[in-house]
Protein backbone atom coordinates (compact mmCIF):
# COMPACT_ATOMS: atom_id res chain seq x y z
CA UNK A 1 0.00 0.00 0.00
CA UNK A 2 1.34 3.38 -1.07
CA UNK A 3 -0.11 6.73 -2.04
CA UNK A 4 0.12 8.09 -5.58
CA UNK A 5 -1.04 11.38 -7.06
CA UNK A 6 -0.71 13.03 -10.45
CA UNK A 7 -1.83 16.38 -11.85
CA UNK A 8 -1.99 17.96 -15.29
CA UNK A 9 -2.45 21.72 -14.98
CA UNK A 10 -3.61 24.03 -17.73
CA UNK A 11 -1.63 26.72 -15.94
CA UNK A 12 1.59 26.86 -13.99
CA UNK A 13 1.31 25.75 -10.36
CA UNK A 14 3.85 25.85 -7.50
CA UNK A 15 5.64 22.57 -6.88
CA UNK A 16 4.98 23.23 -3.19
CA UNK A 17 1.41 22.10 -3.93
CA UNK A 18 2.80 18.60 -4.48
CA UNK A 19 4.61 18.66 -1.14
CA UNK A 20 1.25 19.45 0.44
CA UNK A 21 -0.23 16.41 -1.33
CA UNK A 22 2.54 14.21 0.07
CA UNK A 23 1.62 15.42 3.54
CA UNK A 24 -2.08 14.71 2.99
CA UNK A 25 -1.34 11.14 1.86
CA UNK A 26 1.12 10.32 4.66
CA UNK A 27 -1.40 7.89 6.14
CA UNK A 28 -0.70 5.70 3.08
CA UNK A 29 3.05 5.64 3.59
CA UNK A 30 5.96 7.58 5.04
CA UNK A 31 8.95 5.31 4.37
CA UNK A 32 9.99 7.65 1.55
CA UNK A 33 8.63 10.37 -0.71
CA UNK A 34 9.09 11.23 -4.37
CA UNK A 35 8.05 13.88 -6.89
CA UNK A 36 8.60 13.85 -10.64
CA UNK A 37 7.72 16.82 -12.81
CA UNK A 38 8.41 18.27 -16.24
CA UNK A 39 10.57 21.35 -16.45
CA UNK A 40 11.63 22.80 -19.81
CA UNK A 41 10.53 19.52 -21.49
CA UNK A 42 12.78 17.47 -19.22
CA UNK A 43 11.67 15.15 -16.45
CA UNK A 44 13.15 15.96 -13.05
CA UNK A 45 12.75 13.83 -9.93
CA UNK A 46 13.12 14.49 -6.21
CA UNK A 47 13.66 11.45 -3.97
CA UNK A 48 13.42 11.98 -0.23
CA UNK A 49 13.52 9.94 2.95
CA UNK A 50 12.02 12.86 4.87
CA UNK A 51 9.88 15.76 3.71
CA UNK A 52 11.98 18.95 3.58
CA UNK A 53 11.02 22.53 4.31
CA UNK A 54 8.94 23.40 1.27
CA UNK A 55 10.17 26.99 1.26
CA UNK A 56 13.29 25.66 -0.45
CA UNK A 57 11.20 25.16 -3.60
CA UNK A 58 9.12 28.35 -3.50
CA UNK A 59 10.36 29.55 -6.90
CA UNK A 60 9.69 26.29 -8.78
CA UNK A 61 6.51 26.09 -10.88
CA UNK A 62 5.30 23.12 -12.94
CA UNK A 63 2.44 22.02 -15.17
CA UNK A 64 2.59 18.21 -14.87
CA UNK A 65 3.77 16.16 -11.91
CA UNK A 66 3.32 12.90 -10.00
CA UNK A 67 4.03 12.03 -6.36
CA UNK A 68 4.58 8.87 -4.36
CA UNK A 69 4.24 8.08 -0.65
CA UNK A 70 5.94 4.78 0.05
CA UNK A 71 4.80 2.08 2.42
CA UNK A 72 7.33 -0.67 1.87
CA UNK A 73 6.51 -4.36 1.95
CA UNK A 74 10.17 -5.28 1.39
CA UNK A 75 11.87 -7.10 4.26
CA UNK A 76 14.97 -4.93 4.00
CA UNK A 77 13.87 -1.49 5.21
CA UNK A 78 17.18 0.24 5.94
CA UNK A 79 17.83 3.67 4.48
CA UNK A 80 20.56 2.59 2.06
CA UNK A 81 18.26 0.16 0.25
CA UNK A 82 15.51 2.75 0.08
CA UNK A 83 17.48 5.30 -1.89
CA UNK A 84 17.43 3.32 -5.14
CA UNK A 85 13.88 2.11 -4.58
CA UNK A 86 12.30 5.51 -3.90
CA UNK A 87 9.59 6.25 -6.42
CA UNK A 88 8.80 7.56 -8.97
CA UNK A 89 11.13 5.18 -10.81
CA UNK A 90 12.84 6.51 -13.91
CA UNK A 91 13.03 4.57 -17.19
CA UNK A 92 15.25 5.45 -20.12
CA UNK A 93 16.32 3.70 -23.30
CA UNK A 94 17.72 5.02 -26.58
CA UNK A 95 14.23 6.01 -27.75
CA UNK A 96 12.51 7.71 -24.81
CA UNK A 97 12.30 8.24 -21.08
CA UNK A 98 9.44 8.29 -18.60
CA UNK A 99 8.77 7.98 -14.85
CA UNK A 100 6.41 5.61 -13.07
CA UNK A 101 4.81 5.54 -9.60
CA UNK A 102 3.18 2.36 -8.33
CA UNK A 103 0.87 1.38 -5.49
CA UNK A 104 0.43 -2.34 -4.90
CA UNK A 105 2.42 -5.54 -5.10
CA UNK A 106 3.49 -7.71 -8.01
CA UNK A 107 5.01 -10.49 -5.98
CA UNK A 108 4.74 -13.02 -8.82
CA UNK A 109 6.92 -10.85 -11.07
CA UNK A 110 9.06 -13.88 -11.92
CA UNK A 111 6.22 -15.10 -14.15
CA UNK A 112 6.60 -12.16 -16.50
CA UNK A 113 10.24 -11.12 -16.59
CA UNK A 114 13.67 -12.48 -15.72
CA UNK A 115 15.62 -10.71 -13.02
CA UNK A 116 18.80 -11.50 -11.15
CA UNK A 117 18.52 -9.74 -7.81
CA UNK A 118 16.02 -9.87 -4.98
CA UNK A 119 17.37 -6.53 -3.79
CA UNK A 120 15.16 -4.77 -6.32
CA UNK A 121 11.58 -3.84 -5.53
CA UNK A 122 8.79 -5.22 -7.70
CA UNK A 123 8.39 -1.72 -9.15
CA UNK A 124 12.02 -1.68 -10.27
CA UNK A 125 11.61 -5.11 -11.79
CA UNK A 126 8.46 -4.34 -13.77
CA UNK A 127 10.31 -1.53 -15.52
CA UNK A 128 12.12 -4.26 -17.46
CA UNK A 129 8.83 -5.05 -19.16
CA UNK A 130 9.29 -1.81 -21.11
CA UNK A 131 12.83 -2.45 -22.39
CA UNK A 132 11.79 -2.41 -26.04
CA UNK A 133 9.30 0.45 -25.83
CA UNK A 134 9.41 3.21 -28.45
CA UNK A 135 7.36 6.34 -29.12
CA UNK A 136 5.48 4.42 -31.83
CA UNK A 137 4.38 1.56 -29.57
CA UNK A 138 4.16 3.36 -26.22
CA UNK A 139 0.41 3.08 -25.68
CA UNK A 140 0.17 -0.39 -27.16
CA UNK A 141 2.89 -1.44 -24.70
CA UNK A 142 0.76 -0.10 -21.83
CA UNK A 143 -2.17 -2.15 -23.11
CA UNK A 144 0.09 -5.20 -23.32
CA UNK A 145 1.14 -4.55 -19.72
CA UNK A 146 -2.47 -4.60 -18.48
CA UNK A 147 -3.20 -7.76 -20.48
CA UNK A 148 -0.05 -9.51 -19.28
CA UNK A 149 0.79 -8.43 -15.74
CA UNK A 150 -1.59 -9.75 -13.08
CA UNK A 151 -1.67 -8.94 -9.36
CA UNK A 152 -2.31 -5.60 -7.65
CA UNK A 153 -1.32 -2.21 -8.97
CA UNK A 154 -2.41 1.34 -9.50
CA UNK A 155 0.15 3.11 -11.64
CA UNK A 156 0.84 6.66 -12.81
CA UNK A 157 3.19 7.32 -15.72
CA UNK A 158 4.54 10.70 -16.79
CA UNK A 159 5.66 10.71 -20.43
CA UNK A 160 5.87 13.21 -23.27
CA UNK A 161 3.79 15.90 -21.54
CA UNK A 162 1.10 13.30 -20.87
CA UNK A 163 -0.18 11.68 -17.68
CA UNK A 164 -1.32 8.04 -17.82
CA UNK A 165 -3.24 6.29 -15.04
CA UNK A 166 -3.56 2.49 -14.93
CA UNK A 167 -5.50 0.23 -12.56
CA UNK A 168 -5.13 -3.55 -12.38
CA UNK A 169 -7.83 -5.79 -13.84
CA UNK A 170 -8.97 -7.02 -10.40
CA UNK A 171 -9.37 -3.59 -8.81
CA UNK A 172 -7.28 -4.39 -5.73
CA UNK A 173 -6.00 -0.86 -5.23
CA UNK A 174 -7.96 2.42 -5.32
CA UNK A 175 -7.47 5.09 -7.97
CA UNK A 176 -9.69 8.13 -8.41
CA UNK A 177 -10.05 10.77 -11.14
CA UNK A 178 -10.88 14.29 -10.04
CA UNK A 179 -10.13 17.97 -10.32
CA UNK A 180 -8.06 20.20 -8.06
CA UNK A 181 -8.71 23.89 -8.68
CA UNK A 182 -10.07 22.95 -12.13
CA UNK A 183 -6.95 20.93 -13.03
CA UNK A 184 -7.40 17.23 -13.80
CA UNK A 185 -5.70 14.93 -11.36
CA UNK A 186 -5.58 11.28 -10.29
CA UNK A 187 -5.12 10.11 -6.72
CA UNK A 188 -5.19 7.03 -4.53
CA UNK A 189 -7.81 8.85 -2.44
CA UNK A 190 -10.06 11.89 -2.70
CA UNK A 191 -9.46 13.05 0.89
CA UNK A 192 -7.11 15.75 -0.47
CA UNK A 193 -8.16 19.34 0.29
CA UNK A 194 -10.29 20.85 -2.53
CA UNK A 195 -10.24 17.58 -4.51
CA UNK A 196 -13.47 17.28 -6.50
CA UNK A 197 -14.11 13.69 -7.45
CA UNK A 198 -15.23 12.90 -10.99
CA UNK A 199 -15.27 9.10 -10.80
CA UNK A 200 -13.32 6.00 -9.81
CA UNK A 201 -10.93 4.68 -12.42
CA UNK A 202 -12.24 1.26 -13.42
CA UNK A 203 -10.40 -2.06 -12.98
CA UNK A 204 -8.27 -2.70 -16.06
CA UNK A 205 -8.62 0.88 -17.31
CA UNK A 206 -5.88 3.01 -18.87
CA UNK A 207 -6.70 6.70 -18.64
CA UNK A 208 -4.82 9.36 -20.61
CA UNK A 209 -4.74 13.00 -19.53
CA UNK A 210 -3.36 15.65 -21.86
CA UNK A 211 -4.18 19.23 -22.84
CA UNK A 212 -6.55 19.37 -19.87
CA UNK A 213 -8.70 16.56 -21.25
CA UNK A 214 -8.97 12.90 -20.31
CA UNK A 215 -9.89 9.83 -22.29
CA UNK A 216 -9.95 6.07 -21.75
CA UNK A 217 -7.61 4.44 -24.23
CA UNK A 218 -8.27 0.87 -23.04
CA UNK A 219 -10.13 -1.20 -20.49
CA UNK A 220 -9.48 -4.85 -19.76
CA UNK A 221 -12.67 -6.60 -18.68
CA UNK A 222 -12.22 -9.31 -16.07
CA UNK A 223 -14.63 -11.74 -14.44
CA UNK A 224 -12.91 -11.55 -11.03
CA UNK A 225 -13.02 -8.34 -8.99
CA UNK A 226 -11.10 -8.36 -5.69
CA UNK A 227 -11.11 -5.02 -3.93
CA UNK A 228 -8.85 -5.00 -0.85
CA UNK A 229 -11.15 -4.94 2.17
CA UNK A 230 -8.30 -3.83 4.43
CA UNK A 231 -8.18 -0.54 2.53
CA UNK A 232 -11.62 0.28 3.94
CA UNK A 233 -10.97 -1.10 7.42
CA UNK A 234 -7.63 0.59 8.03
CA UNK A 235 -5.72 2.31 5.26
CA UNK A 236 -8.04 4.87 3.67
CA UNK A 237 -8.72 8.23 5.24
CA UNK A 238 -12.23 8.41 6.71
CA UNK A 239 -13.05 11.34 4.39
CA UNK A 240 -12.46 9.23 1.28
CA UNK A 241 -15.26 7.84 -0.86
CA UNK A 242 -14.55 4.90 -3.15
CA UNK A 243 -16.66 2.34 -5.02
CA UNK A 244 -19.77 4.20 -3.80
CA UNK A 245 -18.69 3.73 -0.18
CA UNK A 246 -18.00 6.50 2.31
CA UNK A 247 -15.15 5.26 4.50
CA UNK A 248 -16.47 6.87 7.69
CA UNK A 249 -19.88 5.22 7.18
CA UNK A 250 -18.31 1.83 6.39
CA UNK A 251 -16.33 1.93 9.63
CA UNK A 252 -19.41 2.97 11.58
CA UNK A 253 -21.31 0.07 9.96
CA UNK A 254 -18.52 -2.31 10.97
CA UNK A 255 -19.03 -1.24 14.58
CA UNK A 256 -22.77 -1.84 14.25
CA UNK A 257 -22.22 -5.29 12.74
CA UNK A 258 -19.80 -6.13 15.56
CA UNK A 259 -22.37 -5.00 18.13
CA UNK A 260 -25.00 -7.26 16.59
CA UNK A 261 -22.79 -10.24 17.47
CA UNK A 262 -22.22 -9.15 21.08
CA UNK A 263 -22.96 -11.86 23.69
CA UNK A 264 -22.04 -9.96 26.86
CA UNK A 265 -24.60 -8.01 28.88
CA UNK A 266 -22.90 -4.82 30.04
CA UNK A 267 -23.92 -2.59 32.93
CA UNK A 268 -24.80 0.55 31.00
CA UNK A 269 -24.27 2.84 33.99
CA UNK A 270 -20.67 1.76 34.48
CA UNK A 271 -19.50 0.95 30.94
CA UNK A 272 -17.64 3.22 28.55
CA UNK A 273 -16.91 2.43 24.90
CA UNK A 274 -13.71 3.89 23.42
CA UNK A 275 -12.60 3.78 19.79
CA UNK A 276 -8.88 3.20 19.36
CA UNK A 277 -7.57 6.36 17.66
CA UNK A 278 -7.92 7.24 14.99
CA UNK A 279 -9.24 4.65 12.54
CA UNK A 280 -11.53 2.87 14.98
CA UNK A 281 -13.29 5.94 16.36
CA UNK A 282 -16.28 5.65 13.97
CA UNK A 283 -16.29 1.89 14.64
CA UNK A 284 -16.53 2.51 18.38
CA UNK A 285 -19.32 5.03 17.91
CA UNK A 286 -21.31 2.63 15.74
CA UNK A 287 -20.84 -0.16 18.29
CA UNK A 288 -21.86 2.05 21.24
CA UNK A 289 -24.88 3.54 19.47
CA UNK A 290 -26.28 0.14 18.53
CA UNK A 291 -25.97 -1.20 22.10
CA UNK A 292 -27.05 2.10 23.69
CA UNK A 293 -23.79 2.33 25.62
CA UNK A 294 -21.91 5.45 26.66
CA UNK A 295 -19.16 6.48 24.21
CA UNK A 296 -16.33 8.74 25.34
CA UNK A 297 -13.03 9.42 23.56
CA UNK A 298 -10.88 8.96 26.66
CA UNK A 299 -7.88 7.90 24.60
CA UNK A 300 -6.04 10.05 22.05
CA UNK A 301 -2.72 9.92 20.24
CA UNK A 302 0.09 12.37 20.62
CA UNK A 303 0.31 14.68 17.61
CA UNK A 304 2.38 13.24 14.71
CA UNK A 305 2.43 9.72 16.13
CA UNK A 306 2.79 7.28 13.25
CA UNK A 307 0.27 4.59 12.38
CA UNK A 308 1.69 1.48 14.01
CA UNK A 309 0.78 -0.93 11.22
CA UNK A 310 2.78 0.91 8.55
CA UNK A 311 5.91 1.59 10.59
CA UNK A 312 9.04 -0.01 9.18
CA UNK A 313 10.08 -2.32 12.02
CA UNK A 314 8.96 -3.88 15.30
CA UNK A 315 10.99 -1.46 17.41
CA UNK A 316 9.25 1.53 15.79
CA UNK A 317 5.82 -0.07 16.26
CA UNK A 318 6.40 -0.74 19.96
CA UNK A 319 7.69 2.81 20.48
CA UNK A 320 4.63 4.30 18.75
CA UNK A 321 2.31 2.33 21.03
CA UNK A 322 3.62 4.31 23.99
CA UNK A 323 2.45 7.62 22.56
CA UNK A 324 -1.15 7.66 23.77
CA UNK A 325 -2.80 10.13 26.12
CA UNK A 326 -5.39 8.60 28.45
CA UNK A 327 -7.95 10.17 30.79
CA UNK A 328 -7.05 8.32 33.97
CA UNK A 329 -9.72 9.71 36.27
CA UNK A 330 -12.62 8.85 33.93
CA UNK A 331 -11.43 5.25 33.55
CA UNK A 332 -10.99 4.36 37.21
CA UNK A 333 -13.35 1.57 38.35
CA UNK A 334 -15.13 1.53 34.95
CA UNK A 335 -15.81 -1.31 32.55
CA UNK A 336 -14.00 -0.36 29.35
CA UNK A 337 -14.83 -1.67 25.89
CA UNK A 338 -12.01 -0.76 23.52
CA UNK A 339 -13.00 -1.09 19.87
CA UNK A 340 -10.11 -1.43 17.38
CA UNK A 341 -9.85 -1.98 13.63
CA UNK A 342 -7.56 -5.03 13.72
CA UNK A 343 -5.29 -7.17 15.84
CA UNK A 344 -2.11 -8.00 13.94
CA UNK A 345 1.01 -8.50 16.06
CA UNK A 346 -0.41 -7.48 19.45
CA UNK A 347 1.80 -4.42 20.00
CA UNK A 348 -1.01 -1.89 20.43
CA UNK A 349 -3.23 -4.11 22.59
CA UNK A 350 -0.32 -4.92 24.87
CA UNK A 351 0.51 -1.26 25.41
CA UNK A 352 -3.10 -0.15 25.86
CA UNK A 353 -3.96 -2.99 28.23
CA UNK A 354 -1.10 -1.97 30.50
CA UNK A 355 -2.26 1.65 30.41
CA UNK A 356 -5.90 0.87 31.18
CA UNK A 357 -5.02 -1.53 33.99
CA UNK A 358 -2.68 1.03 35.58
CA UNK A 359 -5.55 3.51 35.47
CA UNK A 360 -7.65 1.11 37.54
CA UNK A 361 -10.32 0.04 35.08
CA UNK A 362 -12.66 -2.60 36.45
CA UNK A 363 -12.81 -4.75 33.29
CA UNK A 364 -11.23 -4.43 29.87
CA UNK A 365 -13.03 -5.88 26.85
CA UNK A 366 -11.40 -5.71 23.40
CA UNK A 367 -13.62 -5.75 20.30
CA UNK A 368 -12.05 -6.03 16.85
CA UNK A 369 -13.88 -4.80 13.72
CA UNK A 370 -12.07 -7.20 11.42
CA UNK A 371 -11.77 -10.96 11.55
CA UNK A 372 -8.71 -12.87 12.73
CA UNK A 373 -5.70 -12.04 10.56
CA UNK A 374 -4.29 -15.50 9.83
CA UNK A 375 -2.63 -15.42 6.41
CA UNK A 376 0.08 -13.49 4.52
CA UNK A 377 -0.92 -10.79 2.06
CA UNK A 378 0.65 -10.89 -1.42
CA UNK A 379 -1.18 -7.84 -2.74
CA UNK A 380 0.46 -4.89 -1.01
CA UNK A 381 -0.02 -5.15 2.78
CA UNK A 382 3.02 -5.85 4.94
CA UNK A 383 1.93 -9.26 6.25
CA UNK A 384 4.68 -11.46 4.76
CA UNK A 385 4.50 -14.47 7.11
CA UNK A 386 1.91 -16.35 9.16
CA UNK A 387 4.31 -16.60 12.10
CA UNK A 388 4.23 -12.86 12.92
CA UNK A 389 0.42 -12.86 13.28
CA UNK A 390 -0.55 -13.23 16.91
CA UNK A 391 -3.63 -15.38 16.25
CA UNK A 392 -1.36 -18.05 14.74
CA UNK A 393 0.66 -18.24 17.96
CA UNK A 394 -2.04 -17.99 20.63
CA UNK A 395 -5.75 -18.79 20.72
CA UNK A 396 -8.24 -16.20 21.95
CA UNK A 397 -8.20 -17.42 25.55
CA UNK A 398 -4.40 -17.32 25.59
CA UNK A 399 -4.39 -13.78 24.19
CA UNK A 400 -6.83 -12.74 26.91
CA UNK A 401 -4.51 -14.16 29.54
CA UNK A 402 -1.35 -12.79 27.93
CA UNK A 403 -2.66 -9.22 27.85
CA UNK A 404 -4.84 -9.32 30.98
CA UNK A 405 -8.10 -8.85 29.08
CA UNK A 406 -11.55 -9.61 30.43
CA UNK A 407 -12.59 -10.69 26.95
CA UNK A 408 -11.50 -10.49 23.31
CA UNK A 409 -13.91 -10.87 20.40
CA UNK A 410 -13.56 -10.46 16.64
CA UNK A 411 -16.22 -9.70 14.07
CA UNK A 412 -17.10 -12.63 11.78
CA UNK A 413 -16.19 -12.49 8.10
CA UNK A 414 -19.87 -12.55 7.10
CA UNK A 415 -20.70 -9.60 9.36
CA UNK A 416 -17.62 -7.75 8.09
CA UNK A 417 -18.91 -8.11 4.53
CA UNK A 418 -22.44 -7.14 5.61
CA UNK A 419 -21.14 -3.69 6.54
CA UNK A 420 -20.89 -3.01 2.80
CA UNK A 421 -24.57 -3.80 2.21
CA UNK A 422 -24.89 -5.47 -1.21
CA UNK A 423 -21.23 -5.17 -2.25
CA UNK A 424 -19.40 -8.50 -1.99
CA UNK A 425 -16.46 -8.28 -4.40
CA UNK A 426 -13.69 -8.06 -1.81
CA UNK A 427 -10.38 -9.80 -1.29
CA UNK A 428 -10.42 -11.32 2.22
CA UNK A 429 -7.43 -13.65 1.73
CA UNK A 430 -5.59 -12.36 4.81
CA UNK A 431 -8.57 -13.49 6.90
CA UNK A 432 -9.71 -16.70 5.17
CA UNK A 433 -6.80 -17.80 2.95
CA UNK A 434 -8.95 -17.63 -0.19
CA UNK A 435 -6.42 -16.21 -2.63
CA UNK A 436 -7.13 -15.11 -6.19
CA UNK A 437 -7.44 -18.32 -8.20
CA UNK A 438 -6.00 -16.66 -11.32
CA UNK A 439 -2.65 -16.02 -9.62
CA UNK A 440 0.13 -18.50 -8.91
CA UNK A 441 2.61 -17.88 -6.09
Amino acid sequence: MCGIFGIYSYKSIPITNLFNILNELKHRGKDSYGISYIKENNIETLKLLELPEITTYNNCNIKIGITHNRYSTNKNKNNSSFVDQIQPIEFKNKYLDFVLAHNGNISNIHKYIQYNSNEYSDTQNIMKFFNNITPDNFESKLIEFVNTIHCSYSILILYNNTLYAIRDRYGYKPLILGQLNNDYCVSSENCITNFNKIRDIEPGEILKITNNNYTTIYQKKNSIINKCIFEYIYFMNERTTFNNHNIFNIRKNLGIQLAKEEKFNFNKKNTIVIGSPNTAIPMGKGYANYLNLNYEQLLIKHHNTGRTFILKDQESRIDACKKFIINKDAIYNKTIILVDDSLVRGNTINSLSNMFRKCGCLDLHIRICSSELKFPCYYGIDIPTKKELIINNYNIQEIEQKFNLTSLRYISINSMINAFNNDTNFCTACFDGEYNKELDW
